[in-house]
């Protein structure tokens, strides 16, 4: 018997959840209706059967005092008189009166009903015949038995009140049995349903491997929670998707870069020497000396990009130390301030010094602010070829805490072309650029993102096309412990 059972609840936990509601709110709705159908019957039954027992038995007794002085006076006449009053009660159908010997005294049967029926009652007590139920009682003068009377009543009322009952009970189970099945869809809409589309759409996610799917959340209870787990589940999922598919096309992007910086570092630095001569030889202003600075100017560009492509494949951790972002950020700005004067560009500087000294390789941040003030530069030179009033570029610095860490945030806010919302998630891409050919190789903010990350801070930005575009760095300001 045990074994049926766990094989029965082994089987029927590895049934889908589709058919586990059902199979447990149905059984047990009906179990339950079915024992309160029962419960209210016979809760009804032994009520009714108690009640009509009572009033035939005080009917009885009314009829066996005011038979007394008959059956004292041995007056049949008067006793049939009595017992003839009963007939205004229409359920009784017959009154019986015996003497102390048990002779038949007096008696009142009503038309058209079987005589033999009532007159062969056993003694005192309840009896139920047929459709009948009769009680006999002594009848006392003084503490003496003089008598016994004998009422019996027709249950035809009680039956047909009974049927009544369980007519109605019925009715009631019954759209009390439509409450469940509705109980039974409602619980598949709200519980069943969502947990089978979830489930659904995890086989989809397994089988395709899209990431991109997410859940639709319909209810903010448990199952709503479940489905924003799966749905943060899923984002993370494809977050370090993305970073394991970038972090290979970077390795594969850095052994390459490396590769053909090697390859083309000797012969661009020949042919800008070569170039040089030519240059160095030929008269200033001819057209040879023009092709020679032509090639020099382009020699040297093509040189710059090899210089980025060994940088950007460099992962090597270089030596840090703490310094002040005031110090850095200005040992930037001297290198490229000339050129943003000349644009016409306004610079607002907001950094203050006594900002908390960071632990980072100082050339490689200086790599960055000068790589990100270049493309505000050149944002601003598109939108504003000549000097402007908004050709600004704002540049403040301060210190924030992130979960009890002390961090320096320096922003770059300028009011350039913006970035269109397109593309504004590629432009930390290698070789990805939204300038025009020829004047950005797309690895400035890459290498740029690359250096931040390596020192455990982050880089963001937030742009409006045609508006401005704001690029925040956040480095921790944790002192390195110095060992001898």
């Amino acid at each position: 018997m045990i074994k049926m059972i766990e094989l029965v609840l082994h089987r029927f936990s590895g049934l889908s959840i589709r058919y586990k509601v059902p199979l447990i709110v149905m059984p047990l709705g009906v179990a339950t209706l079915f024992i309160m159908f029962i419960a209210m019957i016979t809760n009804e039954w032994f009520g009714m059967k108690k009640n009509i027992e009572a009033n035939i038995e005080a009917q009885a007794m009314i009829i066996g005092s005011n038979t007394a002085a008959a059956l004292v006076f041995d007056d049949a006449k008067a006793a049939v008189e009595t017992l003839s009053s009963i007939s205004a009660s229409p359920h009784i159908i017959a009154a019986i009166l015996y003497d102390k010997k048990g002779k038949l005294f007096a008696e009142y049967i009503r038309n058209n009903t079987d005589r033999a029926l009532f007159l062969s009652v056993p003694g005192q007590g309840k009896y139920y015949r047929e459709n009948y139920l009769t009680v006999s009682q002594n009848i006392y003068l003084d503490n003496k038995a003089i008598g016994t009377i004998s009422v019996t009543t027709s249950l035809q009322d009680f039956y047909t009140s009974l049927r009544r009952h369980i007519i109605y009970t019925s009715l009631i189970m019954l759209f009390a049995f439509l409450g469940i099945i509705l109980l039974s869809i409602l619980l598949h809409r709200l519980i069943t349903d969502p947990v089978l589309k979830l489930s659904s759409l995890m086989n989809i996610i397994s089988r395709e491997n899209n990431y991109l799917l997410r859940a639709e959340k319909h209810a903010d209870d448990e199952i709503g929670l479940l489905v924003d787990g799966f749905n943060n589940m899923l984002s993370r999922i494809q977050t370090r998707e993305m970073e394991l598919i970038k972090s290979g096309h970077l390795a594969a992007i850095g052994e390459l870069a490396a590769g053909v910086a090697h390859e083309i570092n000797n012969p661009i630095n020949g042919i800008i020497n070569y170039a040089q001569i030519i240059a160095n030889k030929s008269e200033k202003g001819s057209k040879e000396n023009e092709i020679a600075s032509r090639i020099i100017k382009e020699g040297d560009r093509i040189a710059n990009i090899v210089k980025n492509l060994l940088s950007f494949s460099r992962q090597k951790k270089e030596e840090r130390l703490e310094v002040s972002v005031h110090e850095i950020f200005y040992g930037a700005l001297e290198l490229i301030e000339s050129s943003l004067q000349k644009d016409g560009i306004i610079i607002k500087v907001d950094i203050l010094r006594e900002l908390p000294q960071v632990a980072v390789n100082p050339q490689q941040i200086q790599q960055v602010f000068i790589n990100i003030i270049s493309n505000s530069r050149y944002a601003l030179n598109k939108k504003y070829p000549q000097k402007h009033d908004d050709k600004i570029l704002e540049i403040s610095g301060g210190e924030i805490m992130i979960d009890n860490q002390r961090y320096v945030r320096i922003s770059f806010y300028d009011h350039g072309i913006g970035i269109s919302p397109v593309v504004i998630n590629r432009v930390m891409e290698p070789f990805f650029t939204t300038k025009s050919r020829g004047e950005g190789t797309g690895l400035g903010l890459s290498i740029s993102q690359n250096i931040i990350n390596a020192h455990n801070g982050k880089l963001t930005i937030d742009s409006v096309e045609g508006e401005f575009t704001k690029v925040e760095l956040i480095l921790p300001c944790k002192i390195r412990t110095k060992t001898n």
